[in-house]
């Protein structure tokens, strides 16, 4: 591919993964609500403690960019970072109105011939300039809050329907950055300040993708710095040992290609992993970069961290199912007893119908709430209900278990089951030894059998 191909392609990455971060959270493919403890992904919610699926996902991703950033260093900066995008955008843009360069912090440089320019206009371009980073800022904002709310709940807030704290909060404090980094900073954010560069320059190698200067044609650039010029990031690319910050956009190439291209040669400046003698020394031993330790290890824990999710993707079960005693509780009538809490979590994007019943005990000792629940997608639903010690034994364990049963409708099948065990225990009192006794009923007509459950592994 020429230098100038290589550029437009860039461009079009660029553009495109912008397009996508803003669309992104306005889909419903992805949102991450902090307050409940989920991620919102295509119609499915994925909470904290489903533990083999958000663990090995970000396995993934965090081993997949490790290999990607050994290999070709600090190209997510160059081609895909929306700041960095932006702040090139930008930086275009204040050369354009004000007739400046301005350099990879927020000192201008100025050129010759702005000052003959009338001062009505120049005031105009520091308007028009200021109005462009008021909006993109307004349309960054935004994009990043509809990561964390509901767009509905946005819309609400800002047409003042409903006004929401954290939004106005978020909004303030995302905003006042947005404005400040791309109306001032742009790149001084990224050459000195942003983390994710430093993180990306942590796994940089002698092997890397990296800017290639051809020492034998040093007098085809001696009196030209048009590749220092066009470096977003003010770097001299003919200097790679030096300025170990590079963000291969390959701009410095194609700039040299079009100024070698005037004398019909190519260009100084090329792509290359690792230097010139690393390269040598792999053509001398056959050595493939496919099998240099630092893809090899990353790929192999990909490929682990792939198996984990796929387990996790398998057994992913969208409801769940937590009862909860309430100790100490005393029934109205006078008989001890205990009242538990059946919680259920619906993490699907849909409304669920179920029907709870109690399996292990005699169904005149337990009174449910509700027998039959109806959950709203990604909430959950609560219903009590008590077990009567009348008749068991006391400092006894019971074992027993609640099943909710998924009713057909609103778009989802029926009879799928899902239950939790637990234990009934009601401790004797007055038995400061804590010896076993039985229950009102028991004294007059011994124990009450308590049914068994089964315990096995259930098929679906």
């Amino acid at each position: 591919m020429t230098p100038a191909g290589l550029v437009r392609l860039r461009r079009a990455v660029q553009w495109s993964l912008l397009a996508a971060f803003v669309a992104l959270p306005f889909t419903g493919l992805f949102r991450i609500d902090v307050a409940a403890g989920r991620f919102l992904i295509g119609g499915l919610q994925i909470w904290w403690d489903d533990f083999f699926i958000v663990f090995p996902f970000w396995a993934m991703v965090f081993f997949t960019m490790t290999a990607f950033y050994s290999n070709l260093g600090m190209v997510f900066c160059g081609w895909m970072c929306p700041q960095h995008t932006l702040s090139e955008w930008l930086n275009n843009l204040v050369r354009r109105l004000l007739g400046r360069r301005v350099l990879a912090g927020i000192s201008p440089e100025r050129q010759a011939g702005r000052s003959k320019r009338k001062r009505l206009a120049l005031v105009g371009a520091w308007a028009a300039f200021v109005v462009v980073v008021g909006l993109v800022s307004a349309v960054l904002t935004v994009t990043v809050l509809a990561y964390f709310f509901p767009p509905g709940t946005l819309w609400a807030h800002f047409r003042g329907d409903r006004f929401n704290l954290y939004i106005a909060v978020f909004t303030l404090l995302v905003g006042t950055f947005t404005v400040i980094d791309l109306g001032l900073l742009r790149h001084f954010w990224c050459k000195y300040m942003c983390p994710y560069g430093l993180w990306q320059y942590m796994f940089r190698g002698r092997d890397t993708l990296q800017i290639h200067f051809d020492p034998a044609r040093a007098d085809d650039c001696k009196r030209c710095t048009l590749c220092k010029d066009v470096c977003p990031v003010d770097l001299d690319p003919r200097q790679p040992e030096i300025y170990t910050r590079c963000i291969n956009c390959g701009v410095c190439i194609d700039a040299c290609a079009s100024y070698m291209g005037r004398f019909d040669k190519g260009p100084i400046l090329s792509f290359g992993f690792g230097t010139r003698r690393e390269a040598l020394v792999r053509i001398e031993t056959g050595r493939r970069r496919l099998l240099a330790p630092g893809l090899l290890w990353p790929l192999g824990a990909v490929a682990a961290s792939a198996a984990l999710f796929a387990y996790g993707v398998v057994t992913f079960r969208p409801v769940k199912l937590d009862v909860h005693p309430e100790p100490g509780y005393v029934l109205d009538s006078g008989a001890p007893g205990v009242r538990y809490a059946a919680t259920i979590l619906n993490k699907e994007t849909r409304p669920q119908r179920f029907d709870l019943a109690v399996s292990g005990l005699p169904g005149d000792r337990v009174a449910l709430e509700r027998p039959e629940v109806r959950v709203p997608p990604g909430q959950a639903v609560t219903v009590e209900f008590s077990v009567r010690h009348a008749g068991l034994a006391y400092d006894r364990p019971y074992r027993f278990r609640v099943v909710a049963t998924r009713r057909a409708g609103e778009g989802a099948p029926g009879g799928e089951r899902f239950d939790t065990d637990t234990v009934y225990y009601l401790p004797d009192l007055s038995h400061p030894e804590g010896a076993a006794g039985t229950g009102p009923e028991g004294a007059a007509g011994g124990p009450v059998t308590v049914g068994k459950v089964d315990m096995r592994p259930r098929l679906e």
